[in-house]
């Protein structure tokens, strides 16, 4: 019986990682996916960097897709450092809390 309370409580701890996991992704993606469609803000920003470039328009544009490539990254590593602390106070938290009272005899 101790085995199939662990392996029940195992899973549920997995399965809420996952269901964290799945939503912190669908999460990112809804960030990623309004940075790359907020059209008036990437024409104002890709125009001055066009007029700022004296004549450099590849660097311009260059400049432009890094940035969203920098955000993008930042936003994953972002919610990847969130699941990692989330996951280690979750552990935790069981830990002291259902840890001290299975250590009593």
């Amino acid at each position: 019986m101790p085995k199939l309370r662990r392996a029940t409580a195992w899973l549920v701890d997995f399965a809420l990682v996952v269901a964290l996991a799945s939503a912190l992704a669908v999460l990112t993606f809804h960030r990623v996916s309004a940075l790359v469609t907020d059209v008036p803000e990437l024409a104002t920003r890709g125009g001055f960097d066009l007029l700022t470039s004296r004549g450099d328009v590849l660097d311009a544009s260059q400049d432009l897709g890094l940035s969203l490539w920098d955000k993008s990254v930042l936003y994953v590593e972002q919610a990847f450092g969130l699941l990692v602390l989330t996951v280690f106070l979750y552990q935790w938290a069981c830990l002291a809390l259902a840890g001290a009272r299975s250590a009593r005899p």
